[in-house]
Parts: structure tokens; sequence; C-alpha cells
């Protein structure tokens, strides 16, 4: 990677929840991480197994995440145009 670049943050609370991001946000961060891939096979760096391990765990938790918010955006609407699920 060229000195002095960082990729995006999105850091965690401590009980390992987000705190208030969207949807888009955390899509933007993924895609910063799948970019950031791509360089590390530009640069070799795709041959560090403890640089990659790390990376492709970071990319899992982030698309975990993502999903998670997203639902939680469209559960969020859904209740606010037509009323909370009962029973």
């Amino acid at each position: 990677m060229p000195s002095g670049w960082r990729s995006p943050s999105i850091t965690t609370m401590s009980n390992g929840t987000l705190p208030n991001v969207s949807a888009l946000e955390v899509l933007r961060y993924l895609e910063g991480l799948e970019e950031e891939r791509a360089l590390a096979e530009l640069a070799r760096l795709g041959d560090d197994p403890r640089y990659t391990a790390d990376l492709e765990e970071e990319i899992t938790t982030t698309t975990h995440a993502y999903v998670g918010v997203a639902v939680t955006e469209m559960a969020t609407l859904r209740g606010e145009l037509f009323g909370r699920l009962e029973g």
C-alpha cells in the first residue's frame, strides 16, 4: 500500500454493536474493503496470510453488519408506513 494510505473505518461500540450508521454508510465501508483487497493483490500483499486473513475477517464481519443494518432499516420503514405488526 502507498505510504500514508489508510482504509476507511467504522468504529464498533464496546458491546460489539455499530453506532447509529446507515446501511449506505456500511455498504460504502464494505466497498472500501473490497477495493483494499483488490489493491492488496496488485501490491502482492495477498501473499501475506495474516494480512489476508485479517482483511477477509473484516469483510465477513462488515457484510453481516450491512445485512443487519439494512434489514433493520427496512423493518423501521415498514413500521413507520404501516404501523407495528401485532400477533
